[in-house]
């Protein structure tokens, strides 16, 4: 990961101009990269190739299937994170399943302590957001939850991922409202009465063959309404 300071930089969405200053950026070139971040998996290979982090399941132990990789860096409470990603074309087994979390902790709100075993349950007790975008061989979904309780936050159904796909995902969080773009459309957008204020962010998939291709992080300074 390079770290910079670029000032206020304008990013355009569909209604609103961010104000970022983009402080990080990842692009999974380097072989140093896991000083960077963290393997937590049940059994996928994560390994770079080719400027891509790829995750690839070594068997069809849905059981056994899933990934979180967490960047050791924290992220500032307001944040702009954007990852652009895309699946393998492999049909059937195949979940194509690109999923994060935002600002986790402990469950006492100390800093994230690395080594869970990668099982998807491991994660529901402690603070967490995690949006997740799903389909491949499964029905597909987009969805936006809160930890600890697993709390559905936001479903649309109208959104899932397919095999040999690029996309863009952008997540906004200023204060208790949280904004996900995919491809430039507007996911999810809501509030909450008792947001979480800071943490750290992983990438997180089961069952599939993801490529993450960047990841930027920027502290959100501010924004002007369009139109």
């Amino acid at each position: 990961m390079s770290h910079y300071v670029s000032g206020s930089e304008p990013v355009d969405l569909s209604t609103t101009s961010l104000e970022v200053d983009w402080f990080a950026v990842e692009t999974f070139e380097s072989e140093d990269w896991e000083n960077r971040w963290v393997v937590e998996s049940q059994g996928p290979r994560a390994y770079i190739e080719a400027g891509e982090l790829k995750v690839r399941p070594v068997d069809n132990n849905r059981k056994q299937a899933g990934t979180t990789i967490w960047m050791r860096q924290a992220l500032p409470p307001d944040v702009v994170i954007r990852v652009t990603a895309s699946t393998a074309a492999v049909e059937g087994d195949n979940a194509c399943n690109l999923n994060f979390f935002v600002h986790a902790r402990e469950e006492n709100g100390s800093a994230l302590q690395f080594g869970r075993s990668g099982l998807y349950r491991d994660y529901h007790s402690i603070p967490n957001y995690i949006f997740t975008l799903t389909g491949g061989f499964m029905p597909g979904w987009a969805r936006a939850r809160l930890d600890p309780g697993f709390h559905l936050l936001s479903d649309q159904r109208q959104f899932r991922s397919e095999p040999d796909t690029d996309y863009e995902f952008v997540i906004v969080v200023s204060g208790p409202r949280l904004r996900y773009f995919l491809n430039g459309r507007k996911v999810h957008d809501f509030t909450l009465d008792d947001p979480l204020e800071g943490g750290w962010f992983g990438l997180r998939t089961w069952f599939s063959s993801v490529n993450f291709e960047q990841v930027q992080i920027g502290r959100l300074i501010g924004e002007t309404p369009q139109g």
